[in-house]
């Protein structure tokens, strides 16, 4: 039964730290490693659909009723779904086989916007954001990305309510594509 608990415990206390980051979105410094997904692009683009959405004729997309994020690398009025590098809804939080496993130490710095409407968000970062999702403890899932181990854009998506926070200086808002 001990040697059962000295595996539990730090298995759980992982699993809580983890929470504790997507339910914060700033944990505190010095916090533990995380894994992530790094996947090589500084420029990204996210579209956040809270609500899903209906038919968008000039993308091609059908009506998508579930709540969601996409995130694509790259510039453009188009969203290719070979640019497409991370997606998120209530049930599952993934990025692309094309990315590569990287690490985050979160640090301190909170997002200062946010928006619960369906919008673009376009960000030029200075270095390759790096994606950690998971599980949000108040329900739905999270996807936040991580630069220079700040948090620079986080999305919580459930069926209950969606919300993007995201680093003013770095990210503008856009309208979505219809």
């Amino acid at each position: 039964m001990r040697h059962g608990l000295r595996v539990i415990v730090p298995l759980l206390s992982a699993t809580l730290i983890a929470a504790g980051t997507l339910t914060a979105l700033a944990p505190p410094a010095g916090a533990q490693a995380l894994p992530g997904s790094d996947c090589g692009s500084t420029t990204l683009r996210w579209l956040f659909w809270p609500k899903g959405h209906g038919e968008i004729k000039s993308q091609g997309f059908p009506a998508f009723p579930t709540p969601h994020l996409e995130v694509y690398v790259g510039t453009g009025k188009t969203f290719a779904d070979a640019q497409q590098v991370a997606y998120t809804d209530p049930t599952t939080s993934k990025t692309a086989d094309s990315c590569t496993p990287g690490t985050i130490s979160p640090g301190t710095k909170p997002t200062t916007k946010s928006t619960t409407k369906a919008k673009q968000l376009v960000c030029k970062f200075a270095s390759n954001a790096v994606f950690f999702g998971a599980a949000n403890q108040a329900g739905g899932y999270a996807l936040i990305a991580y630069v220079d181990n700040e948090s620079v854009v986080a999305a919580t998506i459930a069926d209950t309510g969606s919300k993007l926070q995201y680093d003013g200086k770095a990210c503008k808002l856009k309208p979505s594509p219809k």
